[in-house]
């Protein structure tokens, strides 16, 4: 949404400048406050968790004549605590002093913001509300209202932070007023509606003025209240019972249900549900409040999650109503085919194995092949999307033979006729560290040069010369990985069967870590885009799958943001690196000119990953410029690890098309960034 004068804005992503960055003084003073002339009767008996933000040696950010964020923080919140106890509120202030909320010895920052969480946890607040005041000083003059809410929480705390945020902006002034998604560590670790608001810029010189009188503070509470008050008086529903709730089942479900009621009364045209991503059509009964949603056809099988929204007369939203369940259904059906028979004397062989509504049986299903005669290279399998496959070795007893596959209590017989191979032939699977096929390596015994498929495998077929018994030595390349040699035996007939494990160049030294890729996405049909966003988008996608491979070769765990989905909203990435539990954030994008690095400014060991990232990248492209700098990009402010953004231009991206070399090229110097960066803290 743009921005018009002194206006509120609602962001679904703000660009955020350093928040609460560097550190203004007010001492804590109680003053006996009546409340607004407003019906108490919504703040009666409701638990408000309170948040002075920062505290003793966290102080915050610090305005020009010295003014500590923590002390202002802390005068806001106490007249705040007045204002809700007079009202009949149970209120709880994390702190009532200047000082830490975590007490111990070696108490770290998120230890402190971890005790604020457990307050609100284990009182089981209705509401959450932490206050902070903010700071810039590469700009002075900005002067605006920030209110964030739950990133996870468009429904209740976006609805408290509008009603903060209007609050906020009748009582300071007019200035603009950003109602902004959050992840910061007390909104994603708070159970309950929370949000944190950022009321002021200590930076900004009459701000600070401002704040110095105890009449400002208490008009600042007032606001907060008054937003609180708003927010309760219109009533918040509540949504239960859904069904079916994380139960395992034998049969997709015919019906899922739930039920949402409020004395406001519900909206019915608010009642959204969104099953496994997709929002389908629902009946709502506005007399017992029972939502329902009947499948047109039955579910897959697998895990699916589903999320129930909805709202009552007065507009407010209830927390959603997010659960799960599996589908089991068990095999009733195996269908087994064997790929074309030739000189090689390998035989494809592939299973499906559906349920009795002719769908794939859910992941993980144990499939056992059989035959006769010949080798079954892998008979115990396990299925995905209802599949699997291993390959029939027919040197040995060929002729007519009848495999068996079973699953369950399911089994098929398939006739068929092997012949043996007319050459020696050498059957390569090739992994890595951690047991990935490896795809795309090159082998290489005597003349002959192929290259593994997308599951590791490879087959040579040497000439007919060569049939005697004898030795070869075979040699196998990836970039990424040390060459592997080694001595294979050759027997006239016959198909050896070999397993390599390739080795990572920096093999263990990423072991344990966990590293989300976030492939920027750029948005598609826009005329006249320069360069092509579907091009800018394949080599984004491209890069970040040739890195994963080099990343899991060093034994770490990788994850794509965008993998398998068609469209992810930045919020969608930044969650999903939070629930894949990723210790770094590499965001890869590929833009107009220059090299940049960014990182978040209060990340220590996000600066020295970009640092390491902006050598090796000025060692592979050459003299060329790379920046690195702090970045309020939404990727690396909001997620929770440390987080870079790696900017490449796109004049790397030829214009005849993709070229491997380039993508090679890039990953190379990004890995080696993120290798000496791993060597450097360790070393540390």
């Amino acid at each position: 949404m743009a921005r018009l004068g002194r206006k509120i804005i609602i962001t679904a992503v703000l660009l955020l400048l350093p928040s609460c960055v560097s550190p203004p003084f007010i001492p804590p003073l109680r003053e006996e406050v009546r409340p607004v002339e407003k019906k108490v009767l919504p703040l009666e008996g409701k638990v408000i968790v309170v948040d002075p933000g920062h505290g003793g040696r966290w102080r915050g950010a610090t305005g020009k004549n010295g003014f500590a964020e923590s002390e202002v923080n802390l005068g806001v919140a106490l007249y705040l605590f007045g204002f809700l106890q007079e009202s009949g509120a149970r209120v709880i202030l994390t702190r009532t002093t200047d000082r830490e909320v975590a007490q111990g010895e070696n108490i770290e920052l998120r230890d402190d913001l971890q005790a604020r969480c457990d307050i609100a946890n284990q009182s089981s607040a209705d509401l959450f509300v932490s206050i902070h005041h903010n700071s810039d000083w590469g700009d002075p003059k900005r002067d605006e209202i920030q209110v964030y809410y739950q990133i996870a929480d468009p429904g209740p705390a976006f609805d408290l932070a509008i009603e903060t945020g209007v609050a906020l902006f009748d009582s300071i002034g007019p200035r603009d007023t950003d109602i902004c998604p959050g992840n910061y560590y007390v909104l994603r670790n708070t159970r309950t509606t929370a949000i944190l608001g950022e009321a002021a810029f200590l930076s900004h010189e009459e701000d600070e003025k401002r704040l110095a009188f105890f009449r400002s503070l208490r008009e600042e509470a007032r606001a907060y209240y008054q937003g609180i008050m708003n927010y309760l008086t219109k009533g918040v529903p509540r949504i239960s019972g859904a069904t079916p709730d994380g139960q395992a089942v034998t049969e997709p479900p015919s019906e899922i249900t739930a039920f949402i009621k409020d004395e406001q009364g519900i909206d019915p045209a608010s009642i959204r549900l969104v099953l496994d991503g997709r929002q389908v059509n629902v009946k709502f009964d506005p007399v017992t409040g029972k939502i329902s949603h009947r499948p047109e056809t039955p579910l897959l099988n697998g895990v699916h999650t589903f999320r129930i929204e909805g709202r009552n007369l007065a507009g407010n939203a209830a927390k959603a109503g997010i659960d799960s369940f599996t589908v089991d259904c068990p095999p009733a059906r195996i269908t087994v085919s064997l790929s074309q028979e030739d000189k090689t004397g390998i035989r494809e062989v592939s299973a499906e194995v559906l349920d009795k509504n002719s769908l794939p049986v859910i992941d993980g299903t144990p499939v056992e092949i059989q035959s006769e005669k010949g080798r079954v290279l892998t008979p115990k399998l396990t299925t995905r999307k209802g599949k699997v496959k291993t390959f029939l070795i027919t040197d040995r007893n060929p002729g007519a033979t009848r495999i068996t596959a079973c699953s369950g209590k399911v089994i098929t017989r398939t006739q068929a006729t092997l012949s043996p191979p007319s050459c020696p032939v050498l059957f390569v699977q090739v992994r890595n560290g951690q047991g990935k096929p490896v795809a795309a390596a090159e082998i290489t015994i005597e003349d002959k040069k192929v290259s593994t498929d997308s599951s590791g495998y490879a087959t040579v077929e040497m000439p007919s010369a060569n049939q005697q018994r004898g030795t070869s030595m075979i040699s196998i390349a990836r970039p990424g990985y040390r060459i592997l040699s080694s001595l294979v035996e050759l027997i006239s007939s016959t198909v050896t069967c070999r397993e390599f494990t390739l080795e990572s160049e920096d093999a263990g030294i990423l072991k344990g870590k966990t590293i989300i890729l976030d492939p920027e996405l750029l948005l598609m049909g826009i005329p006249g885009s320069s360069p092509d966003p579907e091009k800018i988008n394949e080599r984004n996608g491209a890069l970040a799958r040739e890195l994963r491979e080099w990343l899991e070769g060093a034994g770490a765990t990788c994850h794509i943001t965008t993998e398998g989905k068609p469209f992810s909203t930045i919020i969608d990435r930044v969650l999903f690196s939070s629930e894949k539990k990723g210790d770094y954030f590499m965001t890869i994008r590929h833009q107009e000119q220059g090299c940049r690095v960014g990182y978040y400014f209060n990340s220590e060991p996000g600066e020295r990953l970009a640092l390491s990232l902006r050598d090796s990248l000025l060692k592979t492209f050459g003299p060329a410029e790379c920046r690195v700098s702090e970045s309020s990009e939404f990727t690396i402010v909001q997620t929770e690890m440390p987080s870079v953004l790696i900017a490449l231009p796109f004049s790397s991206i030829p214009e005849g098309g993709e070229s491997n070399e380039t993508v090679l090229k890039e990953t190379r110097a990004i890995y080696q960034g993120i290798v000496q960066f791993f060597k450097s803290s360790k070393q540390n």
